[in-house]
């Protein structure tokens, strides 16, 4: 896991953030619709609330 520089802030209160979004693309060598639940397995520790948020129309 890439770690977070020192003289970076780790929390800015209050949190300016709205929303968020990443996308990732790969070729898993697991079944594709178990990687959401082994990536958020991976970072439910660092980032515990999770909103699911509408689909886009």
């Amino acid at each position: 896991m890439i770690g977070v520089p020192a003289d970076l802030p780790v929390a800015i209160d209050p949190c300016p953030l709205i929303d968020a979004l990443v996308e990732v693309r790969f070729d898993p060598a697991v079944q594709p619709e178990a990687v959401f639940g082994i990536l958020l397995a991976k970072l439910r520790d660092r980032f515990p609330k999770v909103v699911p948020l509408r689909h886009a129309i």
